[in-house]
């Protein structure tokens, strides 16, 4: 199972893509994909203190099988 991971803001910007592939076996779970985001070049963005920076959102749409990373937001 390919799942199709899209990207906003920041994390577009480090891999230069708004897309990003990952392969599964099976339907993972959210822990799955997880482990499979911080194995890839957004591992520095992702990971704060040696893990996962809670302000990011991992969405995972099971239907569509696809995952969105939304990145922290601030303003005013």
């Amino acid at each position: 199972m390919i799942l199709k991971v899209r990207l906003f803001a920041n994390l577009r910007e480090i891999l230069g893509r708004e897309y990003l592939f990952l392969e599964f076996n099976e339907n993972p779970t959210l822990n799955e994909i997880i482990n499979a985001l911080i194995s890839t070049e957004l591992r520095k963005a992702l990971i704060k203190n040696g893990k996962l920076d809670e302000r990011y959102k991992i969405i995972y749409d099971e239907a569509k099988r696809e995952v969105y990373v939304l990145p922290p937001v601030c303003g005013g």
